[in-house]
């Protein structure tokens, strides 16, 4: 009885302290609806951070609580709780507050900030059991030193927002990164306990599902769109932000949501399209935002406003809110400035709200990108073998620095209204940066320069994120010409001892610094080494022939250094660059000859011809041409010599100067040949009768696929697939393509077979077939040796594919009566010792056969009894 009292006093302790935890727990209960973690760096390891929890908040509840700190987990192992700084009320039943802390890390990583707070609010639809489903948000943080203290993307769009049943809903989280740092959005699950996803989530889209409910982010513009809310309710949605640098990805916020679906009859406004923009800095941005809603009523009022980047960077960013109805309409206006430069867009959203129930929204999200001043009064000077670039900056002295980019000849390139640097495709090469924003010369002193070509320069200043400016106008130049210009060497005669070369230049035409006279020096080389051909003293003795040389085997490469020969005043003024001949080679195949050349000249080769001889009349005709180094003439007979030789045309980007510039190679011959093996053919294996000991394979005839000239084949055979095979025999037909194989013991074997064609060449091997046996060896259990001529012997029946065997046969006690090698085994009953008889009985034998495989000898072993009579009354 006394237990029994106890007893129950307990339980009534007991759910005295449940009711009062149960009201501790409800007590503290945050009904979390919303929020986010922003950032600033103070400096590289210390960062402000800020915590923006919207709540459910309801007047007349006892259960209202606002917290005076909130708990946060660091991502360094350390937490602690930050302070409340503001707490208001922002609709009814929802209460925004801020909780703001510092922290300093101890050194570079990555770090993931986040707070987990129980509990959700009451009755969100998409989650099972809301209110006991804790809230979690996070925040991940990289910590390098070339990332500096980077400030986290601001979400200037609250998280909380009201759709209609039936209507498309849009929402746009207004991300603005400081940092000018390149933005891109996600959609995920909510998270909850330990930071993982909420066990029970659903997208709204699965309430319920169907074509008509689907939601979205636009990974660029951050737009979240549902199209379009089907059951009424609260919902939470996370969205991830990233956010990256050059490639990087430096940080991320992930942001939980709510939106409030309200049955209504309202539709939302519409904001007329706006354009992107693009300008240049110190231009002023300014455009008319207008909307409009169909809903006409004499309460209908539409408020318009804007949100973004311009407003976060500067006070001339300008947007009066505009409340009227049904249309209404204000100005977007701002004046930018250098400061504004930089690579990624700046953000403009602009949001018209009607106030008919529940209030709804549309968005119209606008890029503005601000681009550097191109540099200006871009000019070039030759000055003996350099170039002098010349600019001044643009209107922004904030630029750090200049790249100067070279091309030959003009791009005739013209920048569209958004572009900033220079487009690969116009040819434009990169071949300076200077890191100084004073310095508005660069000397192009490149060895590599060419007389006879034109130089044309852009340049672009960059700024601190690596953004350039738009480019500048074009400048070209061309070098002085104080030197000779080399415009042919061309082969006149192919021979290995008395081949002839013409080599031609342009004369110098600037030349009034220098007194004279003049001379050119004619240099050759035929390998790594030149030697002095000519000395020329006429300024307008510009050709040279030179003979005797082997023209059929060797480049010639030439030089002409010029001089002025004065009196007591004899100096080189300069040289030209290096031009060599055109050397051909060919290669003969299956009635045909591919061409190749290489040759090395300071003008452009655009096109080579190609000629080749004509028997009948000993001429060389034109077949076709190339804008590469090489040349395939088909459809040529095998066994016929062949001719050719390859004329360039070419051009310096100069005027005054010989155009177009021709020459000539060498005469090549080759004579076309089949040395090109056949496909081969594809093997199977048709029949493999084990019993008839017979086999068949058939292969497929090239001529019918992938050959012309097949007229053979070559069939190869090994025994099994361990050994080497080796030529069985050939057919000359190429449409018997079938082998039949017999043996008196083993159709076992392993084959390929190749094509032959005309011209006696073999393809590769097909692929391996092989042949199996069926090995038979099977043994009686029972004979007679009593000398009757019937059953006298202990013998196999049948057997075949066996090439040897040992056997053993045991008598009942373990002694061994008979052993033998031969497959046939023949045992007549016999002791093998003493050649007396063996009692009548049971026997035991163990026979390990090897029988003949498409692997080679494999051993089989057999085990069994037979009983040996001698008893006259038995028959068979």
């Amino acid at each position: 009885m006394g237990y029994h009292w106890i007893s129950e006093l307990m339980k009534k302790i007991l759910l005295i302290l449940s009711i009062f935890f149960t009201v501790i727990v409800e007590s503290y209960g945050t009904h979390n609806r919303a929020g986010e973690i922003t950032y600033t760096g103070i400096s590289v390891l210390e960062y402000e951070v800020k915590i923006v929890i919207y709540t459910k908040y309801v007047a007349s509840s006892s259960s209202n609580v606002i917290r005076n700190d909130m708990p946060i987990s660091w991502g360094d192992g350390t937490s602690e709780n930050i302070q409340r700084t503001d707490s208001v009320m922002v609709e009814a039943e929802v209460r925004k507050t801020t909780y703001v802390g510092r922290h300093t890390y101890k050194g570079p990583g990555t770090y993931v900030m986040s707070v987990i707070d129980p509990n959700r609010n009451e009755g969100v639809i998409n989650m099972t059991y809301s209110k006991e489903v804790p809230f979690y948000i996070e925040t991940m943080l990289k910590i390098h030193a070339f990332l500096g203290a980077n400030v986290s993307c601001e979400l200037l769009n609250p998280p909380l927002e009201h759709a209609a049943q039936g209507e498309i809903f849009i929402h746009n989280p207004g991300a603005f990164d400081p940092d000018g740092d390149s933005l891109s959005y996600k959609l995920i699950p909510c998270k909850g306990s330990q930071g993982l996803d909420i066990a029970t989530y659903t997208y709204p889209s699965a309430h319920p599902t169907g074509g008509n409910n689907k939601i979205s982010v636009n990974p660029y513009t951050g737009d979240l769109t549902w199209d379009s809310p089907q059951e009424i309710g609260e919902y939470n949605v996370a969205m991830l932000i990233e956010e990256w640098r050059d490639g990087i990805l430096v940080g991320t916020i992930t942001r939980d949501m709510q939106i409030f679906v309200e049955e209504s009859d309202n539709d939302p406004p519409i904001i007329d399209p706006v354009d992107d923009q693009c300008v240049v800095a110190g231009t002023k941005v300014q455009y008319e935002v207008s909307a409009s809603d169909e809903n006409v009523s004499s309460f209908l009022r539409i408020n318009l406003s804007a949100y973004g980047g311009p407003f976060e960077v500067s006070d001339t960013a300008i947007f009066p809110t505009a409340n009227a109805g049904p249309d209404v309409y204000s100005f977007f206006s701002w004046q930018t400035t250098c400061d504004h430069i930089r690579k990624e867009p700046y953000t403009v959203t602009f949001k018209a709200e009607d106030n008919g129930r529940p209030n709804l929204v549309d968005l119209e999200t606008v890029n503005i990108t601000v681009l550097g001043p191109a540099p200006q009064n871009l000019s070039s000077e030759a000055l003996g073998s350099q170039v002098h670039v010349n600019w001044e900056s643009g209107s922004c002295s904030d630029v750090e620095g200049y790249h100067v980019y070279r091309k030959v000849d003009s791009a005739n390139y013209v920048p569209d209204s958004c572009e900033s640097g220079i487009p690969f495709s116009t040819g434009y090469e990169l071949v300076k940066t200077i890191y100084s924003a004073s310095t508005g010369l660069y000397i192009d002193d490149d060895p590599g320069l060419i007389h006879g070509k034109l130089y044309c320069y852009v340049v672009t200043g960059f700024y601190a994120d690596g953004v350039e400016s738009v480019v500048s106008t074009e400048t070209c130049a061309e070098l002085k010409r104080d030197v000779p210009i080399i415009t042919n060497v061309t082969v006149d005669v192919t021979d290995k001892s008395d081949g002839e070369v013409t080599v031609a230049w342009s004369m110098p035409t600037e030349l009034d610094q220098f007194s004279g006279p003049f001379e050119y020096l004619l240099y050759r080389s035929s390998g790594s080494s030149f030697e002095l051909v000519s000395t020329l003293d006429s300024l307008t003795d510009t050709i040279f022939v030179d003979t005797e040389l082997n023209t059929e085997n060797l480049i010639f490469t030439y030089r002409i250094d010029f001089y002025n020969d004065a009196t007591n005043d004899r100096f080189k003024i300069g040289s030209t660059q290096l031009g060599s001949s055109i050397y051909v080679s060919a290669i003969p195949a299956d009635n045909e000859i591919t061409l190749n050349w290489s040759v090395s000249a300071p003008w452009d080769n655009n096109e080579f011809v190609i000629f080749r001889e004509n028997p009948a009349t000993l001429l060389f005709d034109s077949i076709g041409t190339s804008n590469t180094f090489s040349f395939v003439d088909i459809g040529l007979p095998n066994e016929t010599e062949q001719c050719y030789k390859i004329k360039s045309v070419g051009e310096y980007s100069i005027s005054n100067i010989i155009d177009p510039i021709i020459n000539y190679s060498e005469i090549v011959c080759a004579t076309p040949a089949d040395t090109e093996a056949p496909c081969a053919p594809s093997l199977k294996v048709e029949l493999s009768d084990c019993e008839n000991l017979e086999s068949e394979l058939s292969w497929n005839n090239p001529n019918e696929s992938c050959a012309d000239d097949v007229v053979g084949y070559n069939f190869y055979f090994a025994e099994n697939d361990t050994m080497e095979l080796e030529f069985l025999e050939s057919r000359s037909a190429a449409t018997d393509t079938i082998f039949s194989y017999s043996h008196s013991l083993s159709i076992a074997g392993c084959y390929y077979v190749t094509a032959v064609d005309s011209f006696g060449n073999e393809s590769v091997k097909s692929n391996l077939v092989c042949v199996d046996n069926c090995p038979i060896y099977d043994f009686p259990n029972v004979f007679t040796p009593d000398n009757s001529g019937k059953n006298d012997l202990f013998v196999p029946f049948p057997y075949r594919s066996v090439e040897s065997v040992d056997t053993k046969i045991y008598n009942r006690w373990g002694s061994l009566v008979f052993e033998t090698t031969d497959p046939d085994i023949k045992w007549d009953g016999k002791h093998m010792e003493n050649g007396e008889d063996c009692t009548e009985g049971t026997y035991f034998y163990v026979c390990t056969v090897k029988t003949i495989r498409d692997v080679g000898l494999v051993d089989e072993i057999y085990k069994g009894y037979v009983q040996l009579l001698r008893s006259t009354n038995v028959n068979f």
